[in-house]
């Protein structure tokens, strides 16, 4: 299930994904991102454009790499009036460590995939946060890193309702 290779079952996600599934997922991810959560009090919200991104280039790396990440990251650095670059390198550096551990996240479920994603959210965020620093941005608490947290325990929710939506595909 899942890209883990049993013996006995096939993995849905080895079959390529739809490019029209790859594009609507990473535009709900952009006018997530793009959402104003601080107004209903969660000021502590996943990226979930680097979410998708991150499950797309684990389960379908020839179709999500580093340049579909640093042209995402170019365009949120537009949208949040960043430093330009500064979402590009934290996309391009998450995706940079997820494809080096690619395979080995493949080998756990969803939930032991989340202890992985956690750290490469982590990763993007650290990336981030170096960027502010060199600008002098003002020190940060640890909460700055709570988003990463948040978005590990999104992971296994959406690996699960992808498979579902491709299982129920192609059932038809």
């Amino acid at each position: 299930m899942l890209g883990i290779l049993n013996r006995d079952e096939k993995p849905e996600m080895a079959r390529p994904a739809p490019m029209y599934h790859i594009a609507v997922s990473l535009l709900i991810a952009v006018l997530l991102n793009l959402a104003p959560w601080w107004r209903i009090g969660l000021s502590v919200t996943p990226d979930f454009l680097a979410l998708v991104l991150l499950f797309w280039a684990i389960y379908q790396p020839s179709r999500i790499g580093m340049s579909v990440a640093f042209i995402a990251g170019l365009f949120m650095d537009v949208a949040h009036g960043a430093y330009l670059g500064q979402y590009a390198l934290a996309y391009v550096t998450e995706i940079f460590v997820a494809q080096l551990i690619r395979q080995r996240i493949l080998r756990f479920d969803p939930f032991r995939q989340s202890l992985h994603v956690i750290v490469l959210l982590f990763v993007m965020q650290l990336a981030l946060l170096l960027v502010h620093q060199t600008n002098g941005a003002r020190v940060v608490g640890l909460s700055y890193f709570y988003a990463s947290l948040f978005g590990a325990v999104l992971w296994p929710f959406m690996v699960l309702g992808y498979a579902w939506l491709a299982h129920r595909k192609t059932e038809y």
